[in-house]
């Protein structure tokens, strides 16, 4: 029995690598004809080549694992590590804007109701408080004391600004009072409320 030398296994060698340069080379020539005289569109080549890459990867290990490998490097951060990251970062950010909030300075509206002294039927929402805002105002009242004749919602309501609505109220109403409920959302996107009464003397 013969002795596997350095020299046997390196001559060995050397053939493997002739024999597969020499099919390698003939099936490229093959190949190159054939595309020569072929009539698919070049997107057919495309992805033709695209499958034979995908299928080397799992024939061939150190491939796969170093395109795989580099693929998922890229792939969009939605594990869980990332997704309560992610989390834990957004409710830091909203408990920090909470925070900073709380010594934001607010002017708190100051509401009367009034009635029109030569239109019994307008009624005029006002809010006394210079400078402050109130958004997205609404007054609502129950109707067995006061039977609204128009929307009683607003926009905006600035300080020592007013705006109107129509309405009447009912004979509960004139006798006991009308009591009202404000509600707005402040400058800082907290919705309040607060109870405004009318009464018959009181303007």
């Amino acid at each position: 029995m013969s002795e596997s030398t350095p020299e046997n296994v390196s001559g060995k060698r050397d053939w493997i690598i002739a024999v597969a340069a020499a099919i390698a080379g003939t099936v490229a020539t093959k190949g190159l004809d054939w595309l020569g005289n072929s009539t698919f569109p070049w997107w057919a080549y495309v992805v033709g080549a695209g499958v034979a890459l995908l299928i080397l990867t799992f024939v061939l290990p150190n491939w796969r694992k170093t395109t795989w490998g580099n693929v998922a490097k890229w792939r969009p951060l939605t594990t869980a590590a990332t997704l309560q990251k992610a989390r834990t970062d957004g409710r830091g950010e909203l408990e920090a804007e909470l925070e900073a909030n709380k010594y934001v300075h607010i002017i708190r509206p100051q509401w009367v109701i009034i009635s029109d002294k030569e239109d019994q039927f307008l009624w005029k929402l006002l809010n006394t408080a210079d400078r402050s805002i109130a958004k997205e105002v609404s007054l609502h009242v129950d109707n067995s004391v006061f039977l609204a004749g128009s929307a009683m919602d607003w926009s905006e309501v600035i300080g020592t600004d007013n705006v109107v609505f129509k309405g009447a109220p009912t004979q509960a109403g004139h006798d006991f009072g009308v009591p009202f409920i404000v509600v707005w959302t402040d400058k800082i996107g907290r919705r309040q409320q607060s109870n405004v009464s009318w009464e018959r003397y009181g303007y």
